[in-house]
């Protein structure tokens, strides 16, 4: 075959090789940004998906404690290496590397298939994983290219491969780099969990030094209990449809809220920031807000509240009549009935009685936490509420 051709897509290789390397270096590190509840690497995420990149913390994230990252850049880094043999070996057309190649780039990439299911199982795709696993398309064809012999006998090649030197090399190469990145993502993890636990202890401080609001009339707001058996903590939330941050703070405690064994009450208050709805509004920041906000009044009215908000956050901002619409009747609700509730003037009373609960909390904007009476605002994370929950119930 063509010297050029095959010197070509073996540097393609290469360079795809370091990018992956880099992606999973990053991903090590938003698994490092779930464990702690930092907050920072992840905001990338948030930014280029609904879910950011929480799948990669889930049930799936890791394999006997270490993260699919570190082991995909492993699978990175022995491809990379491998790649390298090839292409210094690039005229040697019977060398055991090119077909060993092609080997390594189809694990890569039905791994990266099943992985994509899990995604799906999981109803969340992580942006970074997506171009992780085009990294490995493109690995693939590349591979094939540079090998120039029938997919088949290449992959049966691929298998002799591993018992010549080389084979042995691309094994090492993998299993130094699950070493290193364990080892990596263990101090990091370490490092930034003491970090966090500083600042956190620092915020709850501060929020329990601040006058405890205990006072707001909370019966008629969708509320639901969570969490073991005993006396509950309330955790009032005040948001907005149509904010990222309500977002994103909806998708940890949600999670928190799944897992925890505290006995917890969770309310929900609207606080739309559009003027249309919310007279402490300077302005219509979230144009759609106030109608989200309706909507979910009226889906509380038919007993599905909390289904409903789900849907709303993940399907923001798109958050229009017809996709309210289209959300209520996913969720069987009739729908006749709550379009009608969309327009009844009661509902924007409720929704302005949630606005005035805010301001009577001195809510400025969203989204905004009362855990115990004291008040909180930002996304919270999983270290937070753990903190300020043991801090409150003395445990």
């Amino acid at each position: 075959m063509s010297s050029l051709r095959r010197s070509l897509a073996l540097a393609a290789i290469v360079l795809l090789g370091l990018v992956a390397l880099a992606d999973a270096a990053y991903l090590t590190l938003v698994h490092v940004d779930l464990e702690t509840g930092a907050g920072g690497i992840g905001r990338i995420c948030h930014a280029l998906s609904k879910t950011g990149c929480e799948v990669t913390g889930g049930r799936f994230g890791d394999l006997f404690g270490v993260p699919v990252a570190v082991i995909g850049g492993g699978g990175a880094l022995a491809i990379l290496v491998t790649a390298v043999v090839a292409l210094f070996r690039r005229r040697d057309d019977e060398h055991p590397s090119h077909a060993l190649l092609v080997g390594l780039a189809a694990v890569a990439l039905l791994t990266s298939v099943l992985m994509a299911t899990l995604s799906l199982i999981e109803a969340a795709y992580c942006p970074f994983c997506v171009f992780w696993y085009l990294l490995n398309i493109a690995t693939f064809a590349a591979a094939i290219a540079a090998a120039d012999r029938p997919i088949a006998a290449s992959l049966r090649a691929s298998v002799r491969g591993l018992k010549r030197p080389v084979g042995v090399l691309a094994i090492l190469a993998f299993a130094a780099g699950v070493g290193l990145g364990m080892t990596a993502y263990l101090r990091v993890l370490t490092r930034i969990s003491d970090v966090v636990a500083v600042t956190v202890r620092e915020e709850i401080d501060a929020a329990l030094a601040r006058p405890r609001i205990a006072d707001l009339d909370l019966k008629d707001q969708p509320r639901r209990r969570v969490g073991g058996p005993g006396e509950a903590i309330e955790i009032v939330e005040f948001s907005d449809f149509e904010c990222p941050y309500c977002r994103q703070l909806w998708v940890h405690a949600e999670r928190y809220f799944a897992e925890t064994e505290r006995p917890l009450e969770v309310v929900f208050v609207n606080y739309p920031l559009d003027a249309a709805c919310n007279a402490n509004s300077s302005g219509s920041l979230h144009p759609q807000a106030c109608l989200a906000a309706y909507a979910g009044e009226c889906a509380h009215r038919q007993g599905k509240f909390w289904e409903y908000a789900d849907r709303l956050f993940e399907r923001q901002p798109d958050l229009g009549r017809a996709a309210l619409l289209d959300s209520a009747s996913a969720l069987g609700l009739d729908l006749a009935a709550f379009e009608a509730c969309l327009d009844d003037p009661a509902t924007a009373d409720a929704v302005r009685i949630d606005v005035n609960l805010g301001t009577k909390a001195r809510v400025r904007g969203t989204p905004s936490m009362l855990i115990g009476g004291y008040k909180l605002s930002g996304v919270i994370r999983r270290p937070f509420f753990e903190g300020m929950l043991s801090k409150i119930q003395g445990s």
